[in-house]
């Protein structure tokens, strides 16, 4: 029971963190469940249908995000940002960007709390050094979205 529990657990993670408008996410996000099933012993135990069934729930209390409710929630968030003209600590800055560095635009969902702590100028440094260790450009791009003007901010 606890293999079950651990798998439901394992899926409603991958589909928490692939809801942003990335289909390619979502698709692999599916893919490391469907392993992970395989792995566990799960696909033999309980057999292929429940465990499409077990990732098909986790995957519906978590639902995907079309490109422009993502955006949408992105701007959201701006007016947030706004509002705060603090800044981060330095040790929030590097936590973020190694986080983003490593672990791309998979890291951008976990680390939303840190980035509404960061000021314009933080973000705007944090996209220059993500943009110069080449980092992914859907990532990019939705930084440079969260900038309170928008991408007009960056040139």
């Amino acid at each position: 029971m606890s293999d079950i529990t651990d798998f439901q657990n394992f899926c409603e993670t991958q589909a928490k963190h692939s809801t942003d408008g990335t289909r390619g996410l979502r698709l692999d996000a599916a893919i490391r469940c469907q392993h992970r099933a395989e792995v566990d012993g799960l696909v033999i135990a309980l057999g292929q249908d429940e465990v499409q069934r077990i990732m098909a729930a986790a995957f519906a209390k978590h639902p995907y995000l079309t490109d422009n409710q993502f955006y949408e929630s992105i701007q959201g968030r701006q007016a947030l940002w706004q509002k705060r003209g603090q800044q981060a600590a330095q040790s929030t800055w590097d936590a973020v960007q190694y986080a983003l560095r490593t672990d791309g635009l998979k890291a951008l969902a976990a680390n939303e709390q840190r980035l509404r702590d960061f000021s314009s100028r933080q973000l705007q440094d944090l996209i220059g050094s993500l943009s110069q260790a080449k980092a992914e450009e859907a990532l990019l791009r939705a930084l440079v979205e969260m900038l309170p003007d928008g991408p007009a901010r960056t040139g």
